[in-house]
């Protein structure tokens, strides 16, 4: 199955640098007109299909893309949802160094999934989100070429389980596209897609 992995719009949080996990926030001006613009430069995939996070931000950006491309209608579903960062939502990521230590951040912001186990008071780990992620993507699979709307960290967490993204790093800005290919269980990258 053709599948493209995106990422949301920008907001205000992500303009300041604070950790958003599943503190609903949604887009600002400049992310609804990256959704806009990511419409127009992705219609050339001709997707069929959108699914998204049930978080505002991925649900504002799905909505953006699946009215310009006539889609009709999209679920939303929690597993889509961006890793669950518990005390460090809202929090800027100089202060969660200053406040976890610098070698706490490093590991959990690791790009290797030995490290997926780190996780913030209340939150969960990075391999249990990339874990929902995939259940939610077992039970979506479709013959059309389909899109997911969802959030920076836990779409790098699921490639990252199936990609070397430590020796290849790779950063997913805002609506940032993966072109994937999701088969037997397996996902691989094809390519990734910026927008100006």
């Amino acid at each position: 199955m053709k599948l493209f992995l995106i990422r949301h719009g920008q907001t205000d949080w992500n303009v300041q640098g604070k950790l958003q996990g599943h503190s609903d926030i949604p887009l600002n001006a400049e992310g609804i007109s990256q959704a806009e613009r990511a419409a127009q430069i992705y219609e050339r995939f001709q997707i069929q299909e959108i699914l998204s996070s049930d978080l505002q931000r991925a649900k504002q950006t799905a909505q953006i893309l699946a009215n310009h491309w006539k889609i009709q209608s999209f679920e939303h579903d929690p597993r889509f949802r961006e890793v669950h960062l518990g005390e460090a939502e809202g929090i800027s990521r100089d202060l969660i160094k200053s406040n976890y230590g610098e070698k706490f951040y490093d590991t959990w912001a690791s790009s290797d999934p030995k490290d997926f186990h780190v996780q913030f008071p209340q939150g969960e780990t990075r391999r249990e989100a990339a874990e929902r992620f995939l259940e939610g993507l077992r039970q979506s699979a479709s013959s059309s070429v389909l899109a997911i709307v969802s959030h920076g960290l836990v779409l790098k967490s699921v490639v990252s389980i199936f990609v070397d993204t430590v020796s290849s790093p790779f950063w997913i800005q805002n609506l940032t596209a993966l072109e994937c290919e999701w088969e037997k269980d397996q996902l691989k990258l094809l390519a990734l897609h910026q927008i100006p």
